[in-house]
């Protein structure tokens, strides 16, 4: 595991989908040979999809993407009453990144 992303398992969220998709964003396969999930294959398809977003730096999109993805794994809109909360937290982190880039 990259230890310079260890901040991730920390976050205090019940919903493994907060780590799933920060190591998305990160690009990064490390975790995904140890939650032995049913839909790793629909989390490597998205995985590609947020990289491009990612560097196309559309965070709208990458939103958009994040509320459907998570209501399609979940199978419930239960789910997006905390999106906003957690979507100010990969905001801050994202942003960082992409701006850096220049």
């Amino acid at each position: 595991m990259n230890h310079g992303n260890n901040f991730i398992t920390t976050i205090d969220y019940p919903d493994s989908w907060v780590t799933l998709w920060a190591l998305q964003v990160l690009g990064t396969l490390e975790v995904l040979s140890i939650l032995q999930l049913p839909w790793t294959l629909q989390v490597l398809r998205t995985l590609q999809v947020l990289r491009t977003l990612h560097v196309l730096g559309t965070l709208q999109l990458l939103w958009t993407l994040q509320v459907l993805w998570t209501h399609q794994v979940l199978g419930t809109l239960e789910v997006l009453r905390t999106l906003q909360g957690l979507w100010i937290l990969q905001v801050l982190w994202i942003i960082g990144p992409v701006w850096s880039r220049g």
